[in-house]
């Protein structure tokens, strides 16, 4: 099941892109069911939250009462792993918007030429956010979702994988065998024996340090260095709303 949510107190914009939406559903896999919820208030939102799942919204910045951004900042409390689509009229907004990290933002001047491609991307990126794998772990086997990865570490025959602080599952195997099943996906191999989630980067620093939303730090191998410092680039480039 797959929620849209559309907030937009302009009503004729507001059916327009509900519309839009619609006509994209039918479009996807038969298997996935589509659902596309329409309100003209942000505070009509935060309600629906508190008995639906809001996958990804197309939000309103300029509107009264509870602003875009006022709802944005509501969902990254409540909902942090919605993906919010901003929509505005206008373009001195976008870089208002970078610091509620949006997946994408719409102009309203270019809603026909922008939409479609949003669309998709978001989409792909609600799929890929959901993704799973199974490994088999020496207490069974255990189906982790990829997102929750924060790095995985080798020790002689074992690999332990990392979701957290306190969530960790040993492997019995190696970690070029864990490389390879997640070689699709957005990790990198610093040194020997380590392969980290680009996603679960929180920042770089110097001494070519890296930090981990989990706090850990690690530094990368000179000679992985640059082949790193290029991967993480792409990857933050696909990631930075377009102006």
């Amino acid at each position: 099941m797959l929620n849209f949510v559309v907030c937009d107190d302009d009503v004729m914009f507001l059916n327009r892109l509900t519309n839009k939406i619609k006509d994209k559903l039918v479009s996807l896999p038969e298997e996935i069911e589509g659902y596309v919820y329409s309100f003209d208030n942000a505070e009509a939102v935060l309600r629906f939250i508190q008995s639906k799942p809001v996958h990804i919204i197309f939000l309103d910045i300029d509107m009264k009462g509870m602003s875009g951004f006022d709802l944005a900042r509501e969902l990254q409390g409540y909902s942090p792993e919605t993906l919010i689509i901003f929509v505005s009229a206008y373009d001195n907004f976008v870089y208002s918007s970078f610091k509620f990290s949006p997946f994408d933002y719409i102009r309203k001047s270019h809603f026909e030429q922008e939409f479609t491609a949003v669309f998709d991307n978001a989409v792909q990126k609600f799929f890929v956010n959901n993704k799973s794998v199974v490994f088999k772990t020496v207490d069974g086997d255990v189906n982790i979702r990829v997102k929750d990865i924060v790095y995985v570490e080798s020790e002689k025959n074992y690999y332990d994988i990392h979701c957290g602080k306190s969530s960790v599952f040993r492997c019995r195997g190696t970690i070029s065998s864990v490389e390879e099943a997640l070689s699709s996906f957005d990790f990198y191999r610093i040194h020997t024996s380590l392969l980290v989630n680009l996603e679960n980067i929180r920042s770089t620093g110097a001494n070519h340090e890296i930090i981990m939303t989990d706090g850990t730090r690690f530094p990368v191998s000179m000679r992985k260095y640059n082949g790193f410092k290029t991967a993480y680039l792409e990857f933050c480039r696909r990631r930075v709303v377009k102006v």
